[in-house]
């Protein structure tokens, strides 16, 4: 029974011209409504812009900050095995950059 309903198309000019007839009561009103929402939008922007920045410095930092070529990463413990591969590794980079015990 919904579906019988006819359907009626509404021109975008005709919308466009009654908001803009409706509105002219309350030009101020519409002003700010429209400023508020592109200041909000200016603002999201500038947040995300910023988040992404500091993220990328802090990165860079981070990699300075370690002071290593290879940063071994993991959820699990280090095992037996790794160990006896990464000490050489520590041991000759020790030499190489005159780095403390």
């Amino acid at each position: 029974m919904l579906n019988s309903l006819p359907k009626q198309s509404i021109k975008f000019s005709w919308l466009f011209k009654m908001a803009w007839r409706d509105s002219r009561k309350n030009r101020a009103r519409l002003l700010l409504f429209i400023s508020s929402i592109v200041l909000g939008i200016a603002a999201l922007v500038a947040v995300y812009s910023f988040k992404d920045n500091l993220q990328k410095d802090i990165d860079a930092q981070a990699k300075e900050l370690t002071g290593a070529d290879l940063v071994l990463d993991s959820r699990k413990g280090i095992s037996k095995a790794m160990q006896k591969c990464s000490i050489p590794l520590v041991m000759s980079a020790r030499r190489r950059k005159h780095l403390p015990p």
